[in-house]
């Protein structure tokens, strides 16, 4: 069964940042666990004081540090900037390989579990053969969202058949969540308003100081 794991990053990782290490140290104990026959690490190069370093280069090197037996495993998605991009250019470079997956799993930030099951459910439609319109996808993440425990700052697991979003309580500060309220809104509709798009992309690297 070819099992593939996405590990979404949020920033490059640099000690000490314990939240982060935590976050790290749990998503790979998630991969093995999911018998992950890849790991896509996922995170362009966000930081202007290390722009020859992506996030996905930063968490492979955590990965390979914490269980060797990983590197074998691990694919860098280095060019993203956005949660929409990382699951886009993600879904890239599993059509590459050759052999769709039978399951895959998303690990990411728990409060960003709802926008990524929604952009999943679209981006990874062919792969795992969904058939799936724009109300069947609010239905399916109404039902799971209504039908759990509506805490997003834990630990938290939304499933759609072969498809599974595992959130890691990562982003805790009030600052943080606003935050993620309006990018929500715009990165949920990335595919149907690509210059809107665009634009919080611009916007991004401007807040971040990045070409």
């Amino acid at each position: 069964m070819k099992n593939i794991c996405l590990v979404l990053g949020y920033g490059i990782f640099s000690p000490p940042n314990p939240e982060y290490q935590s976050y790290l140290e749990k998503a790979l104990d998630l991969c093995f666990q999911a018998n992950s026959t890849s790991i896509i690490t996922c995170g362009g190069c966000s930081n202007k004081d290390h722009s020859d370093i992506s996030e996905a280069s930063s968490i492979a090197k955590v990965f390979t540090d914490l269980h060797p037996e990983a590197k074998p495993l691990i694919i860098c998605e280095d060019k993203s900037l956005t949660t929409a991009q990382n699951l886009e250019f993600s879904r890239d470079r599993i059509k590459a390989m050759g052999q769709l997956p039978e399951k895959i799993t998303i690990i990411c930030d728990s409060i960003r579990v709802p926008k990524v099951l929604y952009l999943s459910l679209e981006l990874f439609s062919d792969i795992l053969n969904f058939k799936l319109s724009e109300e069947d996808r609010l239905s399916i993440l109404q039902d799971i969202y209504l039908q759990q425990d509506q805490n997003l700052v834990r630990d938290i697991s939304y499933i759609y058949k072969n498809l599974e979003i595992k959130g890691i309580p990562l982003s805790k500060s009030p600052e943080v969540v606003s935050y993620q309220i309006v990018s929500s809104m715009w990165e949920m509709h990335a595919l149907d308003y690509p210059k809107l798009h665009q634009k919080f992309i611009t916007w991004r690297k401007q807040k971040w100081g990045i070409k």
